[in-house]
């Protein structure tokens, strides 16, 4: 096992975005707080980081999410919201797999709820030469980002 410090460097920051169906009324909004999805039911994923961080959030605006129903395939998730059982909040990368889907993705205007995907290795080297390669793929920013006054 390698000992020290590894090779690390960020590429991009995102929002997160709360998925829902064609005839939601948060459809065509371009942002929502954490506080506005209170009484809303929700779809997640059975293991995921960004469940973990929304339901922190909604504890501490004062509610607990009303999870209807889980599962472990983004694609099914993104099925169930189609057919109304529930929104579900995922990350902005998943935006043009929503709406693909016909479904609205509306950015969630919370600084706390973002996140920095980051690209590490082992060697200086090593990582330099991933980095180039992704350099011209790669997003600058989502673009995630939600319109919402006082936000």
């Amino acid at each position: 096992m390698r000992r020290g410090r590894q090779w690390s460097r960020e590429l991009f920051t995102e929002g997160y975005i709360a998925v829902v169906p064609e005839d939601h009324p948060l459809r065509g909004r371009t942002g929502v707080t954490a506080a506005e999805l209170a009484n809303e039911p929700f779809v997640f994923p059975v293991c995921c980081d960004t469940r973990t961080r929304f339901e922190a959030l909604a504890e501490r605006c004062g509610y607990r999410p009303d999870v209807k129903m889980e599962t472990d395939n983004t694609d099914y998730l993104l099925g169930l919201v189609a057919v109304g059982t529930g929104i579900t909040v995922l990350p902005g990368l998943f935006k043009g797999q929503a709406e693909r889907l016909g479904l609205h993705a509306v950015p969630i205007a919370e600084e706390s709820l973002r996140r920095t995907i980051v690209l590490a290795a082992r060697t200086a080297g090593t990582g330099s030469r991933l980095y180039r390669s992704l350099d011209g793929d790669r997003p600058r920013e989502t673009g995630v980002r939600a319109a919402v006054p006082g936000i």
